[in-house]
Formats: structure tokens, sequence, C-alpha cells
């Protein structure tokens, strides 16, 4: 069970419909996804506002 204040419905899903052998990237935005990993990867981003992520 997750008790965190994460709780962006993505990030949740990902997590929850991950298995044993799943493999989780939380990267920023200069991790190049585009070569660093699967095109089927289900991509998650957080900024609701393009360039800007609020604290």
């Amino acid at each position: 069970m997750l008790k965190y204040t994460l709780t962006h419905p993505e990030i949740l899903a990902a997590l929850g419909t991950a298995g044993h052998g799943s493999q989780i990237l939380i990267a920023d935005g200069n991790y190049p996804f585009t070569t660093g990993s699967s095109p089927t990867a289900k991509r998650v981003y957080l900024n609701l506002t393009r360039g800007f992520a609020p604290v």
C-alpha cells in the first residue's frame, strides 16, 4: 500500500500496474528518453504547464 503525498494519478496508475520484473525510471527533463528508453514505455509528465513545474 502506498502511503505518500504523491497523488499524481498517472504515476499511481503506472505503479499499480507494475508487476514483478517491471522497471520504473524517474528522470528529469534532461534525460534522453527518445534514445534511452523503449518506444513503448509509458511516459508521465509532471509539469502542468509547458516548461513549468510548480513546487
